[in-house]
């Protein structure tokens, strides 16, 4: 397990223009330090249906080339939600996600890098992957290569974290940490919460995961206690 990563969250101030790809990859020169990037999600569904999905993926396209330029190692999705219109039709937006999925997973193929993982999601909002039946589904019917980016907090929420790593430890390639209490998605400082974060390092260790741990809090100061809270555990 490392945690030697910065993930970059390409949204508003965090766009990956080619000023910022060559002042992060200088910094990278130095310090050793890898990179994943979190893809756009703001007012980005990807279990929209066509004709919005294919200017959608355009979008998302660009975002991933980006990625690749940064030689960054994943790509991180959110997996879409059922809207307004397909609220009625879910399994529209089910076949509009697999496909977008594909789409991207072609791309990334294409390209070499960097690897595509959907994030799970947390309820109450209408995302089509948060509980652990969902994420068995999507492997079930994709055949392109994927991960999932097990999003510990989400997963907490969603029927709490044993339960939840006991169905989907398998496809486990990227890590978000974060805490919480089980009543919001509250990103609270990793050790803050009622995860238990023993059982989490002992199963990954299990799986010999060799991914990256990249811990999503609200604060610089939550987010280096976290590592450090994380580390202690890691290291016994």
């Amino acid at each position: 397990m490392k945690l030697d990563c910065w993930e970059i969250i390409e949204e508003g101030f965090h766009f990956l223009n080619s000023e910022r790809i060559k002042m992060l990859k200088n910094a990278a020169s130095t310090s050793k330090i890898s990179y994943t990037v979190h893809a756009p999600f703001a007012g980005i569904n990807l279990a929209s249906p066509e004709p919005l999905q294919s200017v959608l993926l355009d979008f998302m396209d660009k975002s991933l080339e980006r990625s690749y330029t940064l030689e960054a190692e994943i790509f991180i999705v959110h997996p879409g939600l059922l809207s307004p219109f397909t609220i009625h039709f879910p399994e529209l937006a089910w076949d509009s996600l697999k496909n977008a999925i594909r789409h991207l997973c072609k791309l990334s193929d294409a390209l070499g890098s960097p690897k595509i993982a959907v994030e799970n999601m947390a309820p109450p909002y209408p995302f089509l992957v948060s509980q652990s039946q969902d994420i068995e589904r999507l492997f079930q019917e994709l055949d392109c290569e994927f991960g999932l980016c097990l999003d510990i907090g989400h997963a907490q929420k969603s029927g709490g974290v044993k339960t939840f790593l006991k169905r989907v430890e398998q496809y486990v390639t990227h890590v978000h940490a974060h805490d919480n209490i089980g009543n919001e998605d509250a990103h609270l400082q990793v050790g803050k919460g009622i995860v238990d974060w023993k059982y989490v390092v002992s199963t990954l260790k299990k799986l010999n995961f060799r991914g990256y741990i990249v811990v999503e809090n609200t604060t610089l100061d939550d987010a280096y206690d976290s590592i450090h809270f994380l580390k202690r555990i890691i290291n016994r």
